[in-house]
């Protein structure tokens, strides 16, 4: 697993997000800092990506994944919202907050079986520059094996994976805020009755 460190390309990150772009588009996995933990990425587009995650975490493909989008705007494209809904989006995110909506779909083979999506607009300029860049949402998880405990320290992702047969392409390091064992998962909110929004995950 090669290991991009932030801290060391603070004057050159046009570059780099033009660079993690290219290396999504070519069906890599990748783990990214996010607004809260540290998450294993993929284009959503790239059904050879998507598979490794599943396999990386040996993971049931019963169980999708969150869709990371850079604005309002890309949400259009994966689920079908409503005006109050929208009116709702725009007070938490972008932030730590995920949401279960109705998939489109054109989204199916990313969508869970019940034909809804959880999806989060994150609170990083990285993250939103890399998906807008990308000009799509990517797929997104916590980086550890299914029913282990999240990774959030790049020298324990490290560890955890050195001996896996399947492990992520890349590594993006951040600076100091992500790089951290504190950070939580982002909350999750059922959003399919805008009258009623229910609480999955704190």
């Amino acid at each position: 697993m090669d290991i991009i460190d932030l801290q060391n390309n603070k004057n050159n990150k046009d570059l780099l997000i033009d660079n993690l772009v290219k290396t999504l588009k070519e069906d890599k996995v990748l783990v990214l800092p996010t607004d809260t933990i540290y998450g294993l990425s993929a284009w959503c587009h790239s059904k050879k990506a998507i598979d490794k995650v599943f396999k990386i975490k040996k993971r049931p493909k019963n169980k999708t994944f969150i869709l990371l989008i850079s604005d309002l705007k890309m949400l259009e494209e994966y689920a079908i919202i409503n005006n109050e809904q929208r009116d709702y989006l725009k007070k938490i995110w972008p932030g730590p907050i995920t949401v279960i909506l109705k998939a489109k779909k054109s989204i199916s083979n990313i969508s869970a079986s019940d034909g809804t999506v959880a999806i989060r607009l994150p609170d990083s300029k990285l993250l939103q520059n890399i998906i807008a860049k990308l000009g799509s949402a990517i797929v997104s998880t916590s980086v550890n094996i299914n029913k282990e405990k999240s990774l959030n320290n790049v020298e324990d992702i490290k560890e955890r994976f050195k001996n896996e047969t399947k492990k992520p392409d890349l590594i993006i390091k951040n600076d100091s805020k992500n790089d951290s064992k504190n950070n939580k998962s982002s909350q999750i909110i059922n959003l399919l009755d805008i009258n009623n929004p229910l609480i999955v995950r704190k």
